[in-house]
């Protein structure tokens, strides 16, 4: 099976419009290589800036396809790298609370009790669940970023890649983005293991990672899980 078609298959449907546009930046890559066999398209090497930024100084000179390949990836990037990035902040705003939630259940201090636990339970599973599909979504886009240069330097022949991902790691730490979705999903599982599973941590895990989202979508809490 072809990259393109398996980049396609993996996407979380909920979030399709949030992935890279692999497709579209591959046509780019085909029609560049299409000018660069008629002649059409000179090139030497591809500016630093270009391929760090996704744009070029006026001064620069840059084939108009490969700015507006460049500039399409970047776009992407910071598409990817944003929304990530708030989606993270909203789940560590959650973890806090759903401690305050697990505090006043230990303390007694829960008005519904059944419902906050039941609740809590709920959330914890769907975050959790969500935490995972977030893995798979990040794998899948630098895994595209990194096929689609690699792809550009390959028709053009030129080399651009180990440039780009020195500057993600150096400038938007890239790489860190896995370790901090990980962090999140041990967090969760330490919450649930203390709450439900008596420190029980090999339980705990075994029943968040056994959890699969029902077809029927039930409505979750995300903020005011019933304290008080």
């Amino acid at each position: 099976m072809k990259y393109g078609k398996l980049f396609e298959e993996q996407k979380v449907l909920e979030w399709e419009d949030k992935y890279v546009h692999y497709a579209e930046l591959k046509k780019l890559l085909k029609r560049a290589k299409v000018e660069r066999k008629e002649g059409k398209l000179v090139l030497d090497d591809v500016p630093t800036e270009l391929i760090t930024t996704g744009d070029v100084a006026e001064s620069a000179s840059a084939p108009s396809l490969l700015v507006e390949f460049w500039r399409l990836l970047h776009g992407d990037i910071e598409l990817v790298l944003g929304w990530q990035a708030d989606r993270l902040q909203e789940f560590s705003d959650r973890i806090q609370e759903i401690r305050d939630n697990l505090t006043a259940l230990a303390e007694k201090k829960a008005r519904h009790r059944s419902q906050v636990i039941y609740r809590s339970k709920k959330v914890m599973l769907e975050d959790y669940f969500m935490l995972g599909n977030m893995v798979e979504y990040l794998k899948s886009n630098v895994v595209a970023v990194r096929k689609i240069v690699k792809k550009h330097d390959k028709m053009l022949e030129v080399h651009t890649l180990d440039t780009l991902l020195d500057h993600l790691e150096e400038e938007r730490s890239w790489g860190s983005l896995l370790d901090v979705v990980y962090e999140l999903r041990e967090i969760y599982e330490n919450l649930y293991s203390d709450a439900f599973c008596r420190g029980d941590d090999h339980k705990a895990r075994n029943v968040l990672r056994g959890y699969h989202r029902p077809h029927e979508k039930e409505a979750l809490f995300t903020t005011g899980l019933f304290i008080g």
